[in-house]
């Protein structure tokens, strides 16, 4: 969706499967869109726990039913179906019996500082290394980037640092930073906004997305 148009329409229905890195988005901002938009279903699945939230649009989000492993639902999109929440979380790794023994290893702690303190990260590391899959999407005309760091001390440094190289891109002097709650501090510079959540950065970038609609566009036509 960009600025409020779907290429097509807005669906009946929207499944998001959850993960660590983009669950906050999932819950929050990703939601505001789809109610925005006009999607009138909306299901979470959540494979850690492999349960699936029902939610419906009736003015905002109103959920509805939550199922687990062996239950079954109906929904009014599908008429006279049962749906097996077993199903929806039937992957190939299962259907193949794979099994990684590293998955039964004791998980090493985290170290308090990911990189040596005297290594600077910069900016460019959110497109390297923030988008979950290598998915680059944006919504709402900003791109979304999280980076994860050992400790909300190494994450405090690391804004610092990113303040001071947005701050060289957008040739602006050095805003302020705002504390929102206990361990959420956040800042702008120009088109960026920075954001830390104890130990995660979050950064989002202004984008015109009506540019990429006319890319699209333009691409089409040319095929056509």
């Amino acid at each position: 969706m960009i600025e409020g148009d779907y290429f097509c329409a807005a669906p009946d229905l929207i499944a998001e499967v959850l993960s660590a890195s983009t669950r906050w988005v999932d819950r929050g901002p990703r939601m505001d869109v789809y109610r925005r938009a006009g999607v009138p279903h909306l299901w979470l699945l959540e494979p850690a726990t492999e349960n699936v939230e029902i939610y419906e649009l009736r003015g905002s989000y109103e959920l509805i039913g939550c199922h687990g492993t062996g239950e079954h639902f109906a929904s009014s999109l599908f008429p006279g179906d049962e749906i097996s929440v077993d199903d929806l979380f039937r992957t190939q790794a299962k259907s193949k019996g794979w099994h990684d023994a590293e998955d039964e290893e004791e998980p090493q702690p985290i170290a308090e500082w990911i990189v040596p303190p005297e290594i600077n990260v910069g900016l460019e590391y959110f497109f390297h290394l923030g988008h979950p899959v290598r998915r680059w999407e944006f919504w709402d005309n900003k791109a979304h980037s999280t980076l994860a760091f050992g400790s909300p001390v190494e994450a405090r440094a690391r804004l610092e640092h990113f303040v001071t190289e947005a701050c060289r891109w957008e040739s602006l002097p050095r805003p302020k930073t705002s504390q929102l709650a206990d361990d959420i501090e956040q800042t702008e510079v120009g088109r960026f906004q920075l954001t830390r959540r104890g130990r995660v950065v979050l950064l989002d970038v202004v984008i015109d997305g009506r540019r990429h609609r006319d890319i699209l566009t333009t691409w089409a036509d040319s095929d056509a």
